[in-house]
């Protein structure tokens, strides 16, 4: 099963520690599309997580096998003041295209002080690529509860920025800077019958080259083949936002809920999406009988395929590439209780793009049903 989970833990007087391990499923954040940080769409083969924590602090520890040879270290720490309206947590993490290797599980250093991704460089991938096999990356997360009933957050993700100083160089400016934000709100009330509603918007941006690095083995991204669903066909995912990089998008959403009897939602989601966040990965060229990536500005530039200007250009641009795919999704969905045992719920979902897959004048659409019931 792909969510197979087991969990371990204790809680003392003022602190406590778990321990968490699946195959998949791992989330970092509470929000309605998915989260730029760490979501649970991304598909991997194990993780092992470590908690420990008090009333003020928590800190986490998360060893993933994304994928034979793939591993991803993450480590992090949430702060919650005494004074409880706020939360603040910082994560930090190295994803490695290699074997198992104890020194990032160092928790006392930040990964980015190992400088990995200079080790093991074969002269060839120095000379094209300047750096592989490595991918650092880092995330910021608040909440901040303003009033009673109401929640704002925000969600920070990069695996590549270029300071003034790196930026002072010809290769540095072509190394695309790779972020992502999210902002959120969320409102709910209750009302005299017993009821409650619920309300919620949503924006995330990913610039077009978050998650990406020189080559895919080592860029935030996975694609597997799932003979038991769709048999050829690769599933393929992003550690962050289902979204993938470049892309704008925003979620509105308005619950009602009456407890234990029945509740409706209704909910609509825009996302723009730019080239790069389809199939940028088929990019290749040969050299010398090797094959390479060839889509990132400074590995363009260095084999000669597009000039010093275009790879700054391509490398500092922060909008959408190419011809824009932009996708509509109107939904509703409710549920009844028929009994505290049994409850029925259906959905039903619009979809209409335009651009479909990147293609100018493309329309396409499409409804779909759902209907089930719970025991």
């Amino acid at each position: 099963p792909f969510l197979a989970y087991a969990s371990l833990g204790y809680v003392f007087d003022s602190w406590g520690f778990n321990v968490n391990c699946s195959r998949q499923g791992l989330q970092v954040g509470k929000t309605l599309t998915g989260s730029v940080i760490y979501n649970s769409t991304f598909q991997t083969d194990f993780f092992l997580q470590f908690n420990l924590y008090n009333r003020y602090l928590k800190y986490n520890m998360d060893v993933v096998q994304v994928s034979k040879n793939r591993y991803m270290y993450l480590h992090s720490l949430d702060i919650i003041p005494y004074f409880k309206w706020l939360k603040v947590g910082i994560l930090e993490g190295t994803f490695v295209n290699d074997s198992f290797e104890m020194r990032f599980l160092n928790p006392l250093m930040f990964m980015h002080s190992h400088g990995a991704w200079s080790d093991n460089l074969t002269e060839q991938e120095s000379h094209w690529l300047s750096e592989a096999n490595i991918c650092q990356y880092m995330g910021i997360q608040a909440e901040i509860v303003p009033c009673k009933n109401m929640r704002l957050y925000a969600l920070y993700a990069q695996n590549e920025l270029q300071s003034e100083a790196e930026k002072s160089s010809l290769h540095g400016k072509c190394l695309p800077d790779s972020f992502g934000i999210q902002l959120g709100i969320e409102y709910s009330k209750t009302d005299k019958s017993g009821g409650y509603w619920f309300s919620a918007l949503e924006g995330i941006y990913t610039s077009p080259f978050l998650y990406i690095k020189q080559g895919s083995l080592w860029s935030l991204y996975s694609s597997r083949f799932d003979m038991q669903k769709n048999g050829s066909v690769p599933i393929c995912s992003w550690i962050g936002s289902p979204f993938g990089p470049d892309a704008i998008g925003a979620k509105a959403v308005l619950r009602y809920e009456r407890p234990c009897k029945w509740n409706l939602e209704a909910g609509y989601l825009f996302v723009a999406h730019g080239t790069n966040s389809f199939g940028l990965f088929s990019s290749k060229v040969l050299i010398d009988g090797v094959e390479y990536s060839a889509y990132y500005p400074s590995v363009l530039r260095s084999m000669g395929l597009i000039s010093d200007k275009e790879a700054i250009d391509m490398a500092r641009t922060l909008n959408l590439t190419g011809i824009i795919q932009y996708t509509n999704q109107i939904e509703l969905n409710g549920k009844y209780f028929l009994n505290e045992h049994v409850s029925f719920n259906s959905k039903i979902v619009y979809s209409f793009v335009f651009n479909n897959q990147n293609q100018e004048g493309v329309f396409a659409h499409c409804i779909v049903f759902f209907v089930g019931s719970e025991l």
